[in-house]
C-alpha cells in the first residue's frame, strides 16, 4: 500500500505543534438546561496532572453517577482555544460515546448510545451551562409562560447584555434589559410574542438607545433563550453589528 496518509484535510496543515491546549473553558460544574430532562442532568469537568476526566450524571429519581472517564480535549483548527472534548462510557451491556463541544458559556453535549442486545441506538443532544446548584426540581412551564421571570447571559465576559427579566403583565410581555456597558439599564419596552407548530415560544423587541437602535429577535431550544440582536448605529451605518447569545434562568 506504500506509505499512510498522514494529511486528509488541507485543515490539517494548521495544527499546532507543541502547543498546550487551553482547557479552562472546560472547567466546572455544568447543569442540564432542560429540568425534566431523561438523559444527562449533570456534567463535572476537571483537570488532573495535565489530563482532563468527565463525570456524568444521569437523570432519574436521585442523580446517578456513571463514574469518572478521561476525556481528549480539541481545539479549534489552528489555535490552542479548546472546542469541546471526547469521552466514552462502557457501562455493562450500553456503549455511550460523548462529543462536546463548548461555546459562549455553553456547553452542547451529543451522545451516541449502543446496546448489546435488540434496542435500537440513540442520539441525543442537550445544552449545559456552569452552575454550582444542583439540578433544579419542580414544575417545568411550557409555551409562553416559559418566558416570564430573570434570565442572564451564560457567556460571563459579555460586552452585551447581561440579563434581562420577562413579565407577564396579563394580555402582553414587558422586557426590561442589563446591559454590560452604557447604559446600564436599557428601560423596559413591550415585546411582540410569538408560537411555533411545537409550542415553543419567541419574542421581538426594539429598542431606541439615543446613537443606537436595537431589533431584538429571541427564540427558545433545549430551555434556554437565544437572542439575536441587530444594531444599528444611526450616525455611522458602517459600524452596524450583529450579535448572538445564549440566556438561561437566573
Amino acid at each position: 500500500m506504500g506509505q499512510a496518509i498522514a494529511q486528509t484535510m488541507r485543515a490539517d496543515a494548521k495544527a499546532m505543534v507543541d502547543a498546550k491546549a487551553d482547557i479552562t473553558p472546560l472547567l466546572g460544574t455544568w447543569i442540564n438546561a432542560k429540568r425534566d430532562t431523561d438523559h444527562i442532568a449533570k456534567v463535572e469537568v476537571t483537570e488532573r496532572n495535565g489530563a482532563i476526566f468527565a463525570r456524568l450524571y444521569g437523570s432519574a429519581d436521585e442523580l446517578v453517577d456513571w463514574g469518572e472517564v478521561e476525556a481528549n480535549p480539541y481545539v479549534f483548527t489552528g489555535t490552542n482555544m479548546v472546542a469541546g472534548f471526547h469521552a466514552r462510557y462502557e457501562l455493562g451491556t450500553t456503549s455511550v460515546e460523548i462529543a462536546a463541544n463548548v461555546k459562549l458559556g455553553i456547553l452542547v453535549i451529543q451522545t451516541y448510545t449502543s446496546f448489546q442486545d435488540e434496542r435500537l441506538s440513540q442520539f441525543s443532544r442537550e445544552f449545559f451551562h456552569l452552575s454550582s446548584a444542583e439540578p433544579a426540581d419542580g414544575e417545568v412551564r411550557r409555551g409562553l409562560a416559559f418566558l416570564t421571570g430573570e434570565w442572564v447571559n451564560t457567556n460571563q465576559n459579555t460586552k452585551w447584555i447581561k440579563g434581562f427579566t420577562l413579565t407577564d403583565h396579563g394580555d402582553r410581555f414587558s422586557l426590561r434589559i442589563t446591559g454590560a456597558g452604557e447604559p446600564a439599564d436599557w428601560g423596559e419596552s413591550w415585546i411582540n410574542t410569538y408560537l411555533d407548530d411545537a409550542g415553543e415560544p419567541a419574542f421581538h423587541a426594539e429598542y431606541d438607545l439615543g446613537t443606537v437602535e436595537a431589533a431584538l429577535a429571541g427564540n427558545t431550544g433545549k430551555s434556554i433563550i437565544i437572542i439575536a440582536a441587530y444594531v444599528r448605529r444611526k450616525d455611522d451605518e458602517s459600524a452596524n453589528s450583529f450579535c448572538r447569545e445564549f440566556f438561561v434562568p437566573r
